[in-house]
C-alpha cells in the first residue's frame, strides 16, 4: 500500500489531499451537495415532501458514483472532447431519470428494482471501467483489492472520528452543562459519513502506474490462510450437503424443495468469490492446490445447478410467476453460463463474471422489458381475461365497485380465490394507479380485502383511511372530554344496511354506535376525504379510519377521536376527586 501514515510528512499529506481533490472535483462537489441536503433534511424534515427528500439524497449520491466511474474511464481515454460529451450526456440522463422517478412518486417495485440495478451497475463500473483494454485481469484484481482496502480504512476512520466527536460533545454537556441539541449530534454523523469518510476513500484510489499494477503476489499470507483453511472447507461442506441431498431425492424419487435454490445460490457465489480471490495464483507454478480448484470447482458445481432448476420449476408450477421468481430463473441460467465459461477458459479470465452480471441485471430491471413490468402485464392480462370471460350486467372496464360485487358473486370459489390472490400481489407490489384501466380504486380496495367464510362464500369488507387528515373538526356542544379512539369493536347486530357496533374499555366503559354500509361504500367511492361524525347516547365519534370484515358475526376496527358528552356521574366523580 505504499507508505504508512507515520512515514508521511504534513506537507506530503497536504499534497496528496490536494491532488485527490484536483483529480475528483466533480465527485467532491456532489458529496458536498449530498451532505448539505442531509443536514437540511435533518433540521427541516417535516416541511419537505417525501419525493423531494428522495431527490435531494438519491441524485447527488448516485451522481457522485457516476462521476467517479466516468473520471476513472476518462483517464484511459486520450480524446478529451469525447470524454466531456459522454460525461455531460450521462449526467443529463441520470438527472432526467431522477426527476421522472420523483414525478411518479410513490415508488413501487418497477422503480425500486430499477434504482437498485442502477446503483449496483455504477458500483461495478467504478471497479471495472478502467480496464476495458487490459490483456489480463491482474490489473483489475490489484485495483479492486486496493479499493477494498480504501473502503475498509475509510469506514474505520469514519467510525472512530464519529465516536470521538460524539464523546467530545457529550463531555461538553457533562462538564459544562451545555445542552447540545440532538440535531447537532446528527449533523456530526452526517458529515463524517457522507463527506469525510468518502474523501478518505478517494485518497486510496490508485493512479497512473499504481492503477495498472500487474503484480501477481496475490493476497497477503494471512488472508490466503483464511481462504484455504476457512472459506474452501465451508464451500466443500455446502457441496457435500447438496450432493447428499441429491442422492436422497433420487432414492426417494421426490422433487427438491424450494429451499435448495438458496443453498445452491450461496454455493455458486462462494465458488465465484473463491476463484476471484485465488486468481493471481495461476501465475505461480507452486500453487498447485489453487490450480486444482480453478479447474475442478466449476465441474463439481455444474450438476448441482439442476437441483436449483427443478426447485424453481416446482415453485413456478405450484404458485405461478412473480418478479422474484423471474430473477431467480435468470440467476440460475447465469450460473450455468458461468460454469460452462469457467470450464472452457479454466478460470483464466474472470472480468466477464461481474460484467455479465451487471449487464443482465440492468437489462432485466430498467425499462419496459424489466421483470417488474413483465409481471405486471402478465397479471393484468390474467385479470382482464377473468373479468371479460363471463360478463355480468354488461360489465365494462374499468370496473366499478358495484359491478365488481355483482360479477364476483357469480363466480365459483376457485375463480374468486385466483382473482383475490392476484389483486393481493398487485396491491403489495405495485401502485394501485397502474390498474386504473381495469378497476377503479374503490373496487380494487373492496375485492383485495375480500375473504372466505366457512361455507366458501365471498364476504364483504369495507375500508376507509385518513378521513381526518384534511379536516378541522368542530367540538359539539355538551362535550367534556376527548379520547383517542383505536378499538376493535364487536358487531352486535347487522340488519340490512345497518350495523350496530360496541366498544368496551378496560375500565368497563362502553359505547354503542349505529353505522350504515351505504355510508362506508360512499366513502370507498369518494375521490375526496369526507368527514364522518357518528353519535351515541353519551358520545360523539369522529371516524378517521375503519375496516369492516363481514358478514355478521364480525368485528370492525375503528380509529378516530371520541368526544364524551356531559353527564352527571362524571361531574360527581370529578367533585369527589377534588374534595
Amino acid at each position: 500500500m505504499g507508505k504508512l501514515f507515520g512515514r508521511y510528512s504534513w506537507k506530503e499529506l497536504k499534497d496528496l489531499f490536494v491532488a485527490g481533490c484536483r483529480r475528483f472535483p466533480v465527485v467532491l462537489l456532489f458529496l458536498l451537495i449530498a451532505t448539505i441536503d442531509a443536514i437540511v433534511l435533518n433540521h427541516d424534515h417535516g416541511n419537505i415532501s417525501p419525493r423531494t427528500e428522495f431527490l435531494m439524497m438519491f441524485y447527488p449520491l448516485t451522481a457522485a458514483l457516476l462521476s467517479l466511474a466516468l473520471r476513472l474511464w476518462s483517464e484511459e481515454v486520450s480524446k478529451n472532447l469525447l470524454s466531456i460529451i459522454v460525461q455531460v450526456i450521462t449526467h443529463l440522463l441520470l438527472l432526467v431519470g431522477c426527476l421522472w422517478l420523483t414525478s411518479s412518486w410513490p415508488i413501487d417495485t418497477i422503480q425500486g428494482t430499477a434504482l437498485v440495478a442502477i446503483v449496483i451497475v455504477l458500483v461495478l463500473a467504478v471497479f471495472m471501467i478502467s480496464f476495458f483494454r487490459s490483456k489480463n485481469d491482474l490489473t483489475l484484481w490489484n485495483f479492486t483489492f486496493r479499493l477494498l482496502q480504501g473502503i475498509a480504512i475509510a469506514f474505520v476512520v469514519g467510525i472512530v472520528l464519529t465516536a470521538g466527536l460524539t464523546l467530545l460533545i457529550e463531555s461538553f454537556r457533562q462538564l459544562f452543562g451545555w445542552n447540545i441539541d440532538w440535531h447537532i449530534r446528527s449533523d456530526v454523523y452526517i458529515i463524517c459519513g457522507l463527506l469525510i469518510a468518502p474523501v478518505v476513500f478517494l485518497q486510496f484510489i490508485p493512479n497512473n502506474e499504481e492503477k495498472h499494477n500487474e503484480s501477481a503476489s496475490g493476497l497477503p499470507k494471512v488472508l490466503q490462510g483464511v481462504v484455504h483453511y476457512l472459506f474452501v472447507p465451508l464451500l466443500f461442506a455446502y457441496i457435500l450437503t447438496l450432493y447428499a441431498y441429491a442422492c436422497k431425492i433420487v432414492f426417494t424419487w421426490t422433487l427438491p424443495c424450494g429451499w435448495v435454490s438458496w443453498l445452491v445460490s450461496t454455493m455458486m457465489m462462494g465458488m465465484v468469490g473463491i476463484l476471484i480471490l485465488i486468481y493471481p495464483s495461476q501465475f505461480q507454478a507452486e500453487k498447485r492446490f489453487d490450480h486444482l480448484l480453478r479447474r475442478w470447482l466449476p465441474i463439481v458445481a455444474l450438476p448441482l445447478l439442476l437441483l436449483m432448476t427443478i426447485g424453481i420449476y416446482r415453485r413456478v408450477s405450484d404458485y405461478g410467476i412473480t418478479v422474484m421468481r423471474l430473477y431467480l430463473i435468470t440467476f440460475n441460467l447465469w450460473c450455468y453460463f458461468v460454469c460452462f465459461f469457467l470450464i472452457w477458459k479454466k478460470g483464466r479470465i474472470l472480468w466477464w463474471i461481474p460484467a455479465s452480471f451487471g449487464i443482465i441485471l440492468f437489462l432485466t430491471s430498467v425499462g419496459p422489458q424489466s421483470f417488474a413490468n413483465m409481471t405486471l402485464y402478465k397479471f393484468k392480462g390474467d385479470l382482464k381475461t377473468f373479468l371479460t370471460k363471463n360478463k355480468v350486467n354488461n360489465l365494462s372496464l374499468p370496473v366499478t365497485n358495484d359491478d365488481m360485487n355483482a360479477w364476483i358473486n357469480q363466480q365459483d370459489s376457485t375463480t374468486q380465490r385466483q382473482v383475490r390472490d392476484k389483486l393481493y400481489y398487485l396491491g403489495a407490489t405495485y401502485d394501485i394507479a397502474r390498474l386504473s384501466n381495469l378497476l377503479d380504486t374503490a373496487s380494487f380496495k373492496h375485492v383485495s380485502f375480500y375473504t372466505y367464510n366457512r361455507q366458501q362464500e365471498f364476504s364483504e369488507s369495507l375500508t376507509g383511511y385518513n378521513l381526518l387528515d384534511v379536516h378541522v373538526i368542530d367540538i359539539p356542544d355538551g362535550c367534556t372530554r376527548m379520547r383517542n379512539f383505536n378499538e376493535s369493536c364487536k358487531v352486535l347486530s347487522e340488519k340490512g344496511d345497518t350495523i350496530i357496533v360496541e366498544s368496551k374499555t378496560k375500565e368497563g366503559k362502553s359505547w354503542k354506535f349505529t353505522l350504515t354500509k351505504r355510508r362506508m361504500r360512499d366513502i370507498n367511492h369518494s375521490k375526496s376525504t369526507p368527514l364522518w361524525l357518528v353519535e351515541s347516547d353519551d358520545a360523539y365519534l369522529y371516524i378517521n379510519s375503519f375496516y369492516y370484515y363481514g358478514p355478521y358475526p364480525a368485528t370492525m376496527d375503528i380509529s378516530g377521536i371520541l368526544l364524551e358528552k356531559q353527564n352527571k356521574t362524571y361531574h360527581e366523580d370529578e367533585r369527589m376527586e377534588k374534595d
